[in-house]
């Protein structure tokens, strides 16, 4: 699958959806306290609910 190279999360999410994920939501993990620095590329976290 093609998550790789820092795919922007609004593509990710469009990619997960058309593959059958729904409620797909991302936040933004950019806090450099979460990384003990200031983080040089888009930190985020992504979750979406499995259809059956």
């Amino acid at each position: 699958m093609p998550l790789y190279d820092g795919r922007p999360p609004e593509e990710l999410a469009t990619f997960l959806t058309d593959h059958g994920l729904e409620n797909v939501e991302y936040e933004p993990l950019m806090d450099a306290v979460l990384w003990g620095t200031d983080p040089n590329d888009e930190q985020y976290i992504m979750v979406g609910d499995v259809v059956q």
